[in-house]
């Protein structure tokens, strides 16, 4: 979630908010997955950028503190392009200040989640938008809430709990959540809603930028479609970490690819959907170019990206695709993102018709 994240509802939470860090770190599970990871490029393509790759992660296995190791892989030099203010420091606390704000966006991101919802489904809901507004907010309330949102979804949105980024947020019914968990669910949402809309048959689903794997999670937990997730050196570890400690190491296999371009070569982007939040709009035109023209005939694009370019160094997805005809991706929907503030929801289409 970006820096502009802006709380949508005024609400004051009560001091019977159950909140913690999580305590579930494996450490030796961790430094096996970088081990699989290891294994994971047997044949990489680029061998310049494989020595400083693997140079790299041989000198995280040197490094004695687990925090050191931990704040290596996302400060080092073949490290690059991804936040790493949510790793640093990883067994330390956090400051009261950001613990406020993480509170606070979290409880923000739910009630937006549950609005949504109530928008969109068929079995009605009781909490609306206005229900919020100055209105007190406990823990109990919160378990109600995620338990409906739950149950009108018939999906299991519990948290991961292996690995989840500055790992400080609310506790929901024993599990713990913060606003990067739940920003994942509602691309959850909006997508399978769309497939089972249009009664499509979907059997691969590919993601470019999955950040920490938190999407492609709640895909392989409650859907039956196979995963892809196209992505930069410490994102693949950071996803490997998470997916390959939630999930048996059949399921990783056999539904879960993890793919670095940087390590790989990327010729064809095949799949049925292919989505991506966050990162298309701080790509160069020029790479975000390259990657929609791998796209793959009849399929499905989701973007879930910010427009209001506050920061005047991100691109409009939407600007850039009319000006290149010659890609032959369709607009199919366009609107104003439900939770997200200078963002928008748009779904594409890749085909071979002019």
């Amino acid at each position: 979630m970006s820096n502009n994240y802006r709380c949508l509802y005024n609400y004051v939470y009560t001091e019977d908010i159950s909140i913690g860090y999580n305590k579930n770190f494996n450490y030796e599970a961790y430094d096996m997955c970088i081990i699989h990871l290891k294994n994971y490029y047997k044949k990489p393509h680029n061998n310049q950028i494989t020595k400083g790759w693997w140079s790299g992660i041989n000198h995280y296995f040197n490094l004695e503190d687990f925090n050191s190791k931990v704040n290596f892989l996302y400060t080092s030099d073949i490290t690059t392009g991804f936040s790493i203010t949510m790793f640093e420091n990883i067994e330390h606390k956090l400051t009261e200040g950001t613990e406020k704000w993480i509170i606070s966006s979290t409880i923000d991101m739910l009630i937006r989640l549950s609005s949504y919802q109530a928008l969109i489904s068929i079995c009605g809901h009781d909490h609306m938008t206005d229900e919020f507004k100055n209105f007190n907010i406990n823990n109990n309330y919160l378990n109600e809430l995620l338990l409906k949102l739950q149950n009108t979804t018939k999906f299991d949105l519990s948290s991961p709990q292996n690995f989840g980024g500055n790992n400080f947020g609310i506790i929901i019914n024993n599990k713990l959540f913060n606003w990067i968990h739940l920003s994942t669910i509602y691309p959850l949402l909006f997508v399978t809603k769309f497939i089972e809309t249009n009664k499509l048959n979907i059997t691969n689903i590919c993601e470019i930028g999955g950040g920490l794997g938190y999407l492609c999670y709640y895909f392989i937990k409650n859907t039956d479609y196979n995963y892809t997730l196209i992505d930069l050196t410490n994102a693949n570890i950071s996803q490997y970490i998470l997916l390959f400690n939630e999930f048996s190491s059949n399921v990783f296999n056999e539904r879960i690819k993890l793919v670095n371009p940087l390590l790989e070569d990327v010729n064809e982007i095949k799949c049925d959907i292919l989505i991506n939040q966050d990162s298309f709009a701080e790509m160069s035109e020029e790479i975000l170019v390259n990657y929609l023209d791998k796209i793959g005939n009849n399929t499905y694009l989701f973007s879930f990206n910010q427009e209001s370019k506050h920061n005047g160094l991100n691109i409009s997805v939407h600007e850039t695709i009319n000006k290149h005809p010659e890609l032959n991706i369709k607009l199919l929907s366009r609107s104003l993102s439900f939770y997200r503030s200078g963002y928008t929801d748009e779904i594409y289409f890749k085909t071979t018709e002019k």
